[in-house]
């Protein structure tokens, strides 16, 4: 697979953006409106009033590329918490929950802004068991969405299952223009990590997001196909069929597997998925 020269440079950068952004952990945040950063992020908060929202996307805004040494540090402080406490107990915090979700809105607020930080939020992506893997993703969907789509299909491959998670599950959420992904995404399909539960995650998120996607057939449907007659997950074999679906009148090899799901599968809820799964592929004939 051949990714743009300019982007693998691009990406290749990283490690000198990240010592520059590091080093700036200890300065003062910057302040607009007599307010720090953080007590603006905390305002995009979905609870605040949407007046109060927007009030603070423009003053994120307005702060600019400023605003991205302390949006580093506060992933990479986030990161830290996240392998100290353990995923259940950082996402049953409130305040932690809020602080992550703080993150992902101010890229989201930044947009376009924030593309000197690609480097250093693709390094992120990549770090191993690091909770800034997510916040990462999101941000380099919502800065570049070309230049995520190369830097998530490049992170499917990383050995640290929760950079290939992370991925997974923004292709997904993007649901168009990954093309390139699907190869990378086929191989996810096939996850056996010993992490049972993030292993199971990955892998739905990579069945969803061939569905989505719904390019390169060819490889993709045998690839759902497998799963659905042979992932030993419920969820896996639901999404997979419900994947099969969304191909059309390309999964017409997939009918005999789906039929046996239909009747054969175990579990109702696979059933169901094939059974919906074969009226619509069927309709789609004359």
């Amino acid at each position: 697979m051949k990714f743009p020269r300019q982007t693998i440079g691009m990406i290749v950068l990283g490690g000198i953006i990240f010592l520059g952004i590091s080093c700036a952990k200890h300065e003062p945040q910057p302040i607009y409106n007599g307010r720090p950063l953080s007590d603006w992020v905390k305002d995009l908060n979905y609870k605040r009033p949407e007046e109060v929202q927007n009030t603070a996307k423009q003053a994120i805004r307005q702060i600019g590329t400023n605003s991205l040494p302390f949006l580093a540090n506060e992933m990479i402080t986030l990161g830290k918490l996240w392998e100290q406490m353990g995923a259940a107990n950082f996402w049953n915090s409130d305040e932690l929950m809020d602080r992550t979700l703080g993150m992902r809105n101010a890229f989201k607020a930044l947009g376009p802004i924030a593309k000197p930080a690609v480097p250093e939020l693709v390094h992120l992506l990549n770090s191993a068991t690091n909770g800034a893997n997510t916040v990462a993703a999101y941000a380099l969907t919502q800065i570049d969405p070309q230049t995520a789509v190369i830097a998530l299909t490049q992170a499917l491959t990383n050995e640290f299952i929760g950079a290939r998670l992370s991925a997974a599950n923004e292709l997904y959420e993007m649901r168009s223009n990954a093309d390139i992904a699907v190869p990378n995404l086929i191989k996810c399909l096939n996850d056996n990590s010993p992490d049972k539960e993030a292993s199971s995650a990955l892998r739905g998120f990579s069945a969803d997001a061939l569905g989505f996607i719904g390019s390169d057939p060819e490889k993709a449907i045998p690839a759902l196909i497998e799963a659905l007659r042979q992932d030993k997950d419920i969820r896996i074999r639901i999404t997979a069929a419900r994947s099969l679906a969304k191909f059309g009148k390309s999964a017409r090899s997939a009918i005999p597997v789906l039929m046996q799901a239909s009747t054969n599968d175990a579990d109702s809820h696979v059933r169901f998925a094939a059974t919906n799964a074969l009226k619509e592929i069927k309709a789609q004939f004359p």
